[in-house]
């Protein structure tokens, strides 16, 4: 009689020690805050789940750093820019997108970006999908 009871506590303990698989995170900052899309992708960058950041329509993000992407574990970053822009404002390096990072830009501009060495508008040692979108001035 106790075996039946022992087995579903058993295997209810297992799934709670091995966890559930990581959900996918959704960011959304809002329109023109530079500040909050690099907490974004830092925060995408760092959680080892599949992301999405989706920006406010038609709205423009001027940098004041360049937009670092990590590898995350090897999870997709996915950028839906609804024909906003980000904009190096002739001062910094827009992405760069660092060995391992998987990334998608679908519907944005990259302009404006500047750096002597490494593209100014993205630097990409990653894979990268780029999709009904922009790069220019850079």
């Amino acid at each position: 009689m106790l075996r039946r009871p022992f087995a579903t506590l058993f295997s209810l303990c297992m799934l709670a020690a091995l966890g559930q698989p990581a959900a996918a995170a959704d960011f959304a900052p809002g329109c023109g805050d530079a500040a909050a899309l690099e907490d974004a992708i830092t925060d995408a960058g760092d959680n080892n789940q599949v992301d999405t950041i989706t920006l406010a329509a038609d709205c423009w993000y001027t940098l004041t750093s360049t937009l670092t992407v990590a590898a995350d574990g090897g999870s997709t970053l996915t950028i839906n820019g609804n024909g906003g822009a980000f904009n190096g404002d002739a001062n910094v390096q827009v992405l760069d997108i660092q060995a391992g990072a998987q990334v998608v830009l679908n519907d944005i501009m990259i302009t404006n970006g500047s750096n002597t060495s490494d593209g100014g508008g993205i630097s990409n040692e990653g894979t990268l999908t780029i999709s009904d979108s922009t790069i220019g001035y850079s």
